[in-house]
């Protein structure tokens, strides 16, 4: 197993490096789009400059956890599968595989998907049975680990094939709610294990990894908002600039998961994970909320006065958020503390 460990670490430094020209060839490029192109602006490179950092960071910063888990807690078995589940993540999920592949006319995007089906999608029902403490709990979830496996290669095979059209939403469909049949059934697993089964210190590796897989899901569903758009746009379309921003946060988020698994073996006694679940709460519901009541009234009184863009408006709906912030946070900390 040791021996395996270093093969892939050497394997993930190699294409790590390799991937650089690929990382190069995309700060001039348009997000999603995938052309490299000469009058892409100066905001656009500037974003995906920072863009590839996060990717770069994200890569590195799993292969560090993974070096850090495996030869500090190698003796552990859930450290040790962690370490092995960070290599491929940090290969598949941070970028680096897809900025291999950008350099290499064979090879596209769709390649590196496919290869994060296929690394990735066993492996994680896998991770979120054994959490935290490497043992399947209830048994069954021995059984969704198996199942994975078909599932993976009938939608990589649905995928590759093209079936025909008559059974390809049939197909896609099938696959589809298979996926979310497995993950459900997963997190109901780690539901009935917090409640029935872990001890004190087990709950509070458990919070940290749901912690930080809630901040990944909403990080990735802002950013793939703007993905979708950009994706249907008609042919011969420009890109909007402001892209290159989702295509970011989309990386910045890569770095989200394996800290947080990382903490929940490491240094979950360290930190008040409640506290932290409760400030990102109150913040986040605060942001949220202030947002949407500019935007409500700047809307309302564009519709009621026929005036859009107009700067008493904004004004107006920037006051009234100041008057209420204080109490909405108020009443927000209060139903937080309640939950």
């Amino acid at each position: 197993v040791r021996v395996l460990w270093y093969l892939l670490a050497v394997m993930f430094a190699v294409i790590l490096v390799a991937s650089l020209p690929g990382y190069v060839q995309r700060v001039d490029s348009i997000p999603h789009a995938g052309e490299v192109v000469s009058e892409v602006s100066v905001t656009t490179r500037i974003t995906n400059l920072v863009g590839v950092v996060f990717s770069i960071a994200a890569g590195l910063v799993s292969f560090g956890l993974a070096w850090a888990l495996f030869h500090s807690k190698s003796q552990e078995r859930m450290a040790l599968f962690l370490s092995f589940y960070l290599l491929a993540y940090g290969l598949t999920m941070t970028g680096v595989l897809e900025a291999f592949f950008y350099s290499l006319p064979q090879l596209n995007g769709d390649h590196a998907i496919q290869l994060q089906t296929i690394l990735l999608t066993t492996p994680t029902i896998a991770l979120f049975a054994l959490l935290p403490d490497g043992r399947f709990v209830p048994g069954w979830t021995r059984g969704l680990v198996l199942f994975s496996i078909p599932i993976t290669f009938f939608s990589l095979w649905q995928t590759s094939t093209g079936l025909l059209s008559a059974t390809s939403s049939t197909a896609f469909a099938l696959a589809a709610l298979s996926y979310v049949l497995l993950f459900g059934l997963t997190i109901y697993a780690q539901v009935h294990r917090y409640r029935r089964v872990s001890s004190p210190v087990a709950k509070q590796q458990v919070k940290w990894v749901a912690f930080g897989l809630c901040i990944w899901v909403a990080l990735i569903s802002v950013s793939s908002v703007p993905y979708m758009y950009v994706i249907n746009l008609p042919p011969g379309t420009p890109p909007p600039v402001w892209i290159s921003l989702s295509s970011t946060l989309w990386w910045l988020s890569q770095l989200v998961l394996p800290l947080s698994l990382s903490v929940a073996v490491f240094r979950y006694r360290l930190y008040n994970i409640d506290l932290i679940i409760n400030r990102t709460l109150v913040y986040g519901l605060l942001t949220g909320s202030t947002v949407l009541l500019y935007m409500l009234v700047v809307g309302t009184l564009g519709v009621i006065f026929q005036s859009q863009g107009n700067l008493v408006f904004s004004l107006f709906a920037t006051g009234l958020v100041a008057v209420l912030f204080h109490p909405m946070r108020q009443s927000m900390q209060k139903w937080v503390d309640r939950l």
